[in-house]
C-alpha cells in the first residue's frame, strides 16, 4: 500500500510537471501584452557632438477592440499594412529627466513591403508612437513577426502575432514634439517589442518546479533502496549516513 501511496504521489508530480511546461509555449506566444521600448537621442543642429538621449516604453493590449488592423495580401503574403493601437503605462526620458505622457496614447503604423516575396520587413509611409507631451513621428522601416496570410488571417490575435516580433530603426531623421510643440526635426531611434506572459504562466512555472521538487526526492530514495535491497515500505535512508562504501558492499 505504501509503495502504491509513493508511486501515485510520484506520478502525480510527474504530470504536473510535464502539464505546466506543456502550456507554458504556447501561452508565452499567445500573451495579448506586448512591451515596447524605444530608444535614440535627440541630435543638436548646431553640435553634432551633443545628442540628447531619450527612452519611451508602453505596453499594448492587442485584444483591446479599440485597436485597428487593416492589411492586404497578394501572393499570399502581407504587402500593406496599417496598425492603430492604444497604450498603457507610459515611461519617457529625455536626457535622463521623466517626461509626462497623457493619454490617449499609441503606436502607428504604415507600411508597405515592396519586395512582396514573404519577407516581414515593411518600409514607412509613417510610425508614431507615445502620447499628448512626447511624440515621435517619422518614415522609417519596421519589421513584423509575419507575413503570411495564412498565419494572420487564421490567427486568434493577428495584431499579438504581428507586433511581438516587432522591430524599427530611423532611416533619415523624425520628429519629436512635446507639450511645447514642434522640439527637434532631428530625432533617431530603435525600437523592440516582446509578448509579456499572461500572470497565470506564473502559476503554471511554479506548479511545475513544485511537481520536479517532489519527483527528485522521490525517484532518489527509491533507487537507492532498491541499491541496497531495502523493502520499499521500511526503506529508511538515514542509515546510509552511517556506513561508508565498503560497509555498504558488504
Amino acid at each position: 500500500m505504501d509503495m502504491l501511496f509513493h508511486g501515485s504521489r510520484s506520478y502525480l508530480a510527474t504530470a504536473l510537471a510535464s502539464l505546466a511546461i506543456a502550456a507554458l509555449s504556447p501561452a508565452l506566444a499567445q500573451a495579448s501584452e506586448i512591451a515596447f521600448t524605444f530608444t535614440g537621442y535627440v541630435e543638436d543642429p548646431n553640435n553634432p557632438f551633443s545628442n540628447t538621449p531619450f527612452a519611451v516604453s508602453f505596453d499594448v493590449n492587442t485584444l483591446d477592440p479599440a485597436n485597428t488592423l487593416t492589411d492586404t495580401f497578394e501572393g499570399g503574403f502581407l504587402q500593406t499594412v496599417s496598425i492603430n493601437v492604444f497604450a498603457t503605462d507610459f515611461n519617457a526620458t529625455l536626457g535622463g529627466v521623466p517626461v509626462a505622457i497623457n493619454a490617449p496614447g499609441g503606436l502607428t503604423l504604415l507600411g508597405v513591403n515592396p519586395v512582396n516575396t514573404g519577407t516581414a520587413t515593411f518600409f514607412g509611409p509613417a510610425i508614431g508612437f507615445g502620447g499628448t507631451g512626447f511624440n515621435v513621428e517619422d518614415t522609417p522601416h519596421f519589421g513584423l513577426a509575419t507575413a503570411s496570410q495564412a498565419a494572420i488571417q487564421g490567427s486568434s490575435d493577428p495584431l499579438g502575432l504581428l507586433l511581438s516580433g516587432f522591430s524599427a530603426g530611423s532611416d533619415d531623421p523624425g520628429l519629436l514634439f512635446t507639450s511645447a510643440g514642434l522640439l527637434s526635426s532631428d530625432v533617431i531611434f530603435v525600437g523592440t517589442a516582446a509578448a509579456v506572459p499572461e500572470p497565470g504562466i506564473f502559476g503554471l512555472l511554479l506548479l511545475g518546479f513544485f511537481g520536479l521538487i517532489i519527483v527528485g526526492p522521490l525517484t532518489k530514495r527509491r533507487r537507492a533502496c532498491a541499491n541496497y535491497s531495502v523493502p520499499h515500505e521500511n526503506c529508511d535512508l538515514s542509515f546510509l549516513k552511517l556506513q561508508t562504501p565498503k560497509e555498504n558492499e558488504s
